[in-house]
């Protein structure tokens, strides 16, 4: 071990290659650290302690200071270089640009290092220093330091698993591995002379791999942070070769460039065809692009990728990341994204890269266009990690912005803003500000078109970006617009999917009111309040900007005035041209533009002006202009502004365009000359738009509609021609955003082209709009269109059965389905069919016909279906048949995949709450609790683990599902039909915990939803009528209010035309026990037998009879009520034999038990109770209730001497006896012995019954103690056992061994026991002794049955004196007659051998 002082002053103690570091107390600050040994000489000065390593040699002074060792390395002091350099310039005398950067700057390099420390300490800590980085990465490097020092330090920050924790880094990550790059290339240019230590430059190559094991895949493929390192290591490598010298001599230039911060486009393209003519590599090429600031050339960028196309991934990843946001740029990036048509076989890495920038730019510009590339490389399938990346494309976002905003306080996650992009204004905004003071305030913005009104609404917006929670801006020129953006707003706010637009626009406003955060929403363009009223919050700031008078509140913006208006013209100037431009200063900026792009003349645009005034005349010189250029334009134009004004395919308007038929077409050209006038937005390959402005006024002003109609008709038919409309069907629409005007156009046309245009338009209203209504109206008219056309009339119609499903019309949806099954030739088509027939019988209630397709059709196979909302049809309707449990369980086995979804939809939501009902009508909570479990993180709420009892799911259940409820009022509403089932499973739960006020609350409030959303004739209000009216029979036994219900229910559900469905069968059995408790037992006869054959006539294929058992058991019930006990119990045996165990055939079992004993049929009674506890074993398990129904048959079957079954009752028992943990006290388990013996001996098994019989008695006398009265009562009952086992000697002894400890009637109960052991041993006078004593005992104490019992062994005893032996049984009869009866057991045999002494004494 060698200790060393460090230049700090610390004790280093280094043992082989590790050292510990101490402080001169003694305190232990870093242990088994690292030793990196630079020189093999070196003095206390040159020992380092640093970056979490011990350094030996460290030359970072060059052995200044105080060091005058023999062993230091002395130089002479430094020389002040600037005032040298500054001298040799005023006399003449040439310094190179290297000189000028060779300057040493101590200051600059400390500011630098003490960033990073700050960086470093405040990350460990867990805070995050964004102004440090940013602060270095803002810092002008104009000399030279100690660049690869800087580069270490960076390294080991990134190393720290700190900066991988925190995932709000990921964009640091990024930025700090672009520090760590640059500070490395300065020193390889600096120091091309000098070579570094090996040994310090393989430490930090060591530390790359530890940084790129923090990268997880999992979260986000950090793209551009692996290429970083793989680009650093690379330059490690070789970073002690030499620097050509040719190659160096072009380096000296870019520094002297890099040094004055200008770019000289020569110098770069010299330097890279130098290095191209000495071997170009990774290391060549980063010092070019570090050195030469090109990052806004994107033409050297392109040439270098050019001249990159046969070269690794990272050499053009290196070269993708330079790029900027320029529009070349992104187009660049445009095309390696998707083309990529270079040879690599990595070249997803580079489309990774790409995506990343992309985001980038998105992130920091808002770029729209940017979007729209993501959202269509989103599409198309890659591999899996550029999939991750755009997963959390939102949170990378995210990241960047937290970067370059470098706020103290945490930005929220759902943080986000959806604004145009800004344009220069001179509007000021602090009245804005005044106006919106406070909590919650609405105004308008007006003033004329194109007079700055929305860009003072945006200034006002990005000047409150760290105020507001949310901002968001909606386009409301078209009520269809406003909807589209609250869909947007919708889901981006992760709100649950709605199935009506009315209810997802509500969604989002009551999301807005509950916000304690503030929000802005900006409504631009707005024609009148009545179009947005409905979509206004009543919280929040609200900014509407109209040209009307539509809001009290208003802040008027005027036109430019002249000094102004001429600071914007410039020399195209005139006082004349202002008025006529009415100094709108867009319509200014557009007319310069034109002016200076020579699309026109000052003269011109001034005669132009003269007809047409302000921004219309502009826009009319601007298209006369294009026109002439561009044949077909104008009209091409024209056309777009009969369309929604949202962005369309590319493809589409190529469409269009051809459709002109023009001989030379160029879309492209048309795109380019309109983009510099920001006229058409458009992302490149993909889609575009109208500016908002230029949309309103081609609208205003379209020539020949009709002919432009009929150029999107062949445009819209050409493109969907050869398509499949069901794979169409399930793409995004956005290419049928049709005007309702446009739509008017075709009312009384009837021509296939008419048809796709409909067709088109019904999707966009049933899966955008979400307006079944009007998808109706649209699919209806193609329908027409198509007629007698095949494939194409067959799948419309399938279109319009959704409508109709989604619209409630179940009927006719019905009708549209079977007639598309039925002229379908395609399969996979027929079987998606089958499941909305599903659904729609569902909603009708009608189980046979589901039965029908699921479980009786053997040509489908539902369990190849992929489609979610088929899956979740298809649920709903396993869900409506009467399966038994087993046969639903495997039903829905192969769609238990659908169930498990982090999307928050209706859809999913009301199929799990479906589940859940399901299984609680069949009170199997444990499942009904699972399904309700799956629901809680679609909601935002906490789960919970499964109980162990009953009433524990049920007290869980209560709060998981009123949890759920108040979630889903918050987001749904209290009125939506959703929540009406939340009220009915709440009612299901409350009445099985007994709590009858609650359970009716619920049913109430679910009948009153239910009524608002279908009516009152409407099978699922005749459910609910149905539910409450038996509640007022089974609970509150209210016939008045229960007969009120069920006629409603009935009247309900006719209307409705199910009088053929389950739910009218079992309405009228309702009926019959309402007549039943109102004990007109005529009429409830007849409506119970018209339920049982309304039930078995629907439920003739089911699997399950529980329902048809159901009725059954009714009429039993009326038997009973008749006090036809027999019938009773008949009609109980056959309801209960259906192979069902549930709490209903459970309570059957133990009704027919009643009836079996008030018929005193014992053996009846044992049959019904060994059912009880059959099904009780696994309804109730392990309870001290199942015991006792054990206890009751093993009487019963003892009584019936039937001892096998008794035998295998008792053994049963005694195991659930040990399983209880002697819930019933050890006494129970002793007498449960003596009981299980007995049982033994009376089947012959005396062995095995005498080893239970020792058992109990060696338990009591362990237990209780020795002649304790439990071990006396154990010691008698052993003396019987082997009293019964003819071993009479033996329980003399046993019963001899008890006498002593006993008194009273038990004492002379063993005296008689041992009376009949010598009786049977033929000891007849010790018998008669021990006889009279016993009956000396029972005439003391009264016993009459004690006493009959001795007068029936005198009888014995007296066998040989006929006349005795008749006197003693006459005793004996007529005491059993007085205390037991004639017709009991005991009774009947004494009468028998009575008899028989008699017959023998007569003959």
């Amino acid at each position: 071990m060698v200790q060393i002082k460090t230049r700090e002053g610390y004790l280093a103690s280094i043992i082989n290659s590790q050292a510990s570091i101490y402080t001169k107390s003694g305190i232990l600050l870093a242990k088994s650290i690292p030793v990196i040994q630079l020189k093999a000489t070196f003095n206390t000065f040159q020992v380092r302690y640093m970056q979490n390593c011990l350094f030996l040699g460290w030359e970072g002074l060059k052995g200044g200071g105080n060091c005058n060792s023999s062993t230091g390395y002395k130089t002479n002091k430094r020389k002040n270089q600037t005032n040298d350099i500054k001298g040799r310039i005023s006399k003449g005398i040439i310094v190179s640009p290297i000189e000028l950067f060779m300057q040493k700057d101590d200051i600059l390099e400390n500011t630098i290092k003490k960033n990073l420390s700050i960086f470093r300490e405040k990350l460990i800590v867990g805070e995050i220093c964004f102004d440090a980085i940013k602060s270095i990465e803002d810092t002008e490097v104009k000399s030279t330091c100690d660049f690869f020092g800087i580069f270490s330090e960076i390294m080991q920050i990134l190393r720290l698993p700190e900066m991988f924790f925190n995932k709000n880094c990921v964009f640091l990550r990024y930025k700090l591995s672009i520090l760590a790059r640059y500070y490395l290339v300065l020193a390889k240019a600096i120091n091309t002379q000098h070579n570094f230590s090996t040994s310090m430059i393989d430490y930090i190559k060591a530390s790359i791999p530890d940084i790129r094991k923090h990268i997880s895949e999992d979260f986000l493929p950090e793209f551009s942070l692996l290429l970083n390192l793989f680009l650093i290591e690379n330059l490690l490598e070789k970073f002690n070769t030499p620097i050509n010298e040719a190659l160096k001599l072009q380096m000296d230039i870019l520094l002297s460039n890099h040094l004055k911060k200008t770019f000289n486009i020569s110098a770069a393209v010299d330097y890279f065809q130098t290095s191209l003519k000495y071997n170009r590599d990774l290391v060549s090429d980063m010092i070019l692009l570090e050195l030469s600031d090109c990052q806004d050339c994107a033409s050297l960028l392109r040439c270098m990728i050019d001249r990159s196309l046969n070269s690794s991934w990272e050499c053009i990843g290196l070269i993708l990341i330079k790029l900027a946001s320029g529009n070349e740029e992104v187009g660049l990036l445009g095309e390696y994204l998707y083309f990529s048509n270079f040879d690599t076989k990595d070249v997803w890495k580079i489309r990774g890269i790409c995506v990343e920038i992309l985001i980038q730019i998105k992130a920091m510009n808002m770029d729209a266009r940017v979007q729209g590339v993501l959202e269509e490389k989103r599409k198309q399938e890659d591999k899996k990690q550029i999939g991750k990346f755009f997963e959390f494309q939102q949170f990378y976002e995210y990241s960047v912005n937290l970067y370059y905003r470098s706020r103290k306080e945490e930005i929220p996650m759902d943080y986000f803003f959806n604004l145009p992009k800004l344009p220069p204004s001179q509007c000021d905004i602090s009245h804005i500000q005044l106006l919106l003071k406070t909590q919650h305030k609405m105004f308008q913005i007006r003033g004329p078109s194109g007079s700055g009104k929305t860009v003072l609404a945006l200034n006002y917006a990005y000047s409150k970006l760290d105020f507001y929670h949310l901002i968001f801006f909606i386009p409301s020129g078209s009520i269809r617009m406003v909807h589209k953006k609250f869909i947007q707003l919708s889901r981006r706010l992760k709100l649950i999917i709605q199935d009506s637009l009315d209810d997802m626009v509500s969604s989002v406003i009551r999301y807005l009111e509950k916000q304690p955060r503030p929000f802005l929403l900006i409504f631009d363009n707005v024609s009148s309040f009545e179009s947005i009223k409905n979509c206004i919050p009543k919280a929040g700031h609200i900014i509407l900007i109209s040209s009307n008078d539509i809001c009290q509140l208003k802040y008027d913006v005027f036109p430019l005035d002249d000094n102004m208006a001429r600071i914007y013209l410039g020399d195209y100037f005139s006082s004349n041209l202002c008025q006529l431009l009415e100094n709108n200063y867009m319509a200014i900026g557009l007319a310069i533009k034109l002016l200076k792009n020579r699309l026109t003349t000052p003269e011109t645009l001034l005669e132009t002006l003269q007809t047409t005034k302000g921004q219309s005349g502009v826009f009319t010189v601007l298209l006369n202009s294009i026109s002439k250029k561009i044949p077909g334009s104008k009209e091409f134009l024209f056309s777009l502004s009969l369309l929604e004004n949202f962005i369309i395919p590319r493809r589409l308007a190529y469409e269009i365009f051809k459709t002109l038929r023009q001989p030379v077409y160029n879309l492209d050209l048309l795109i380019c000359q309109l983009s510099p006038f920001a006229l058409i937005d458009e992302v490149k390959g993909f889609c575009i738009a109208l500016n908002s402005s230029f949309y309103n006024f081609l609208a205003g002003c379209v020539e020949r509609e009709i002919h432009c109609v009929n150029i999107l008709k062949q445009s819209y038919f050409a493109l969907y021609a050869e398509c499949e409309f069901l794979d169409s069907y399930k793409e995004e629409t956005r290419v049928s955003l049709l005007l309702q005007k446009f739509v008017g156009y075709l009312n009384e046309d009837y021509s296939v082209d008419a048809g796709t245009i409909f067709f088109l338009k019904g999707k966009y209203d049933l899966n955008i709009e979400l307006s079944p209504s009007s998808a109706i109206e649209s699919f209806e008219h193609a329908v027409k269109c198509f007629k007698g056309m095949g494939k194409y009339e067959e799948q419309t119609k399938f279109a319009l059965g959704c409508s109709y499903l989604k619209n409630f019309r179940a009927l006719d949806s019905i009708h549209m389905f079977i007639e598309t099954i039925e002229s379908s030739l395609n399969e996979q088509y027929k079987f998606i069919a089958n499941a909305y027939l599903v659904r729609a019988y569902d909603y009708i209630g009608d189980s046979s016909k589901i039965a029908g397709i699921i479980i009786h059709t053997n040509d489908m196979n539902f369990q190849q279906l992929v489609l979610p909302e088929a899956v979740y049809c298809t649920i709903h309707g396993i869900c409506g048949l009467s399966l038994n449990d087993q046969d639903l369980q495997e039903f829905l086995l192969p769609y238990s995949s659908f169930l498990y979804s982090r999307a928050p939809s209706i859809s999913l939501i009301l199929t799990l709450l479906k589940l859940a009902h399901t299984f609680a009508m069949k009170e199997k909570w444990t499942n009904c609790f699972n399904y309700v479990n799956l629901i809680t993180p679609l909601v935002q709420t906490e789960g919970s683990p499964i109980p162990s009892t009953k009433d524990a799911i049920l007290q869980v259940l209560e709060n998981l599902v009123g949890n759920i409820r108040v979630k889903l009022e918050l987001m749904v509403g209290s009125s939506h039909r959703i929540v009406a089932l939340l009220h009915l499973l709440l009612s299901r739960i409350y009445g099985e915990s007994k709590k009858s006020s609650i359970q009716k609350i619920h049913l109430e409030l679910c009948l009153k939803i239910r009524v608002e959303n279908f009516g009152d004739s409407h099978i699922f209000v005749g459910d609910i009528y149905y539910h409450m009216g038996k509640f007022y029979e089974e609970v509150e036994k209210n016939v008045q209010k229960g007969l009120e219900y069920a006629n409603m229910a009935e009247m309900a559900v006719l209307k409705a035309d199910g009088g053929q469905f389950l739910i009218y069968a079992k309405i009228v059995e309702l009926l019959g026990l309402l007549y039943m408790r109102d004990k007109d037992m005529i009429k409830a006869q007849e409506y119970l037998e018209k339920s049982l054959n309304l039930k078995r006539k629907i439920l003739a294929k089911s699997t399950d009879n529980i329902e048809i058992s159901s009725t059954i058991a009714s009429l039993a019930r009326l038997e009973h009520k008749k006090n036809n006990q027999s019938q009773a119990c008949e009609l109980y045996s056959q309801a209960i034999d259906n192979g069902v165990i549930s709490l209903k055939s459970y309570r059957w079992a133990k009704k027919a038990f009643k009836c079996s004993e008030i018929l005193n049929n014992k053996q009846k009674s044992l049959e019904f109770q060994l059912i009880i506890v059959e099904q009780g074993k696994i309804l109730f398990e392990n309870t001290n209730e199942l015991y006792d129904e054990y206890n009751v048959a093993y009487k019963l079957a003892s009584h019936c001497a039937d001892y096998t079954v008794a035998k295998n009752l008792a053994l049963d028992s005694y195991k659930l006896l040990q399983s209880l943990n002697k819930d019933k006290g050890l006494l129970d388990e002793v007498n449960h012995l003596i009981m299980l013996a007995n049982a033994f001996s009376k089947v012959g098994q005396t062995i095995e019954g005498e080893d239970y019989m020792k058992l109990a008695l060696e338990i009591a006398e362990k237990n209780y103690g020795k002649y304790s009265n439990e071990h006396i009562n154990a010691l008698c009952a052993y003396g019987v056992f082997l009293r019964n086992s003819e071993r009479y000697n033996d329980a003399i002894k046993k019963l001899s061994e008890a006498l002593h400890y006993l008194t009273g009637t038990k004492q002379g109960k063993i005296f008689n026991e041992i009376g009949i052991c010598y009786l049977n041993q033929g000891q007849d006078d010790l018998a008669f002794l021990e006889l009279e004593k016993a009956m000396i005992i029972f005439k003391e104490h009264k016993s009459q049955p004690d006493i009959g019992k001795i007068y029936y062994l005198y009888g014995r005893y007296y066998a040989e004196d006929k006349l005795y032996s008749i006197k003693y049984l006459k005793k004996a009869f007529k005491i059993y007659k007085e205390v037991y009866g004639e017709d009991h057991r005991e009774t009947k045999s004494v009468k028998k051998t009575l008899d028989e002494r008699l017959i023998l004494t007569n003959n």
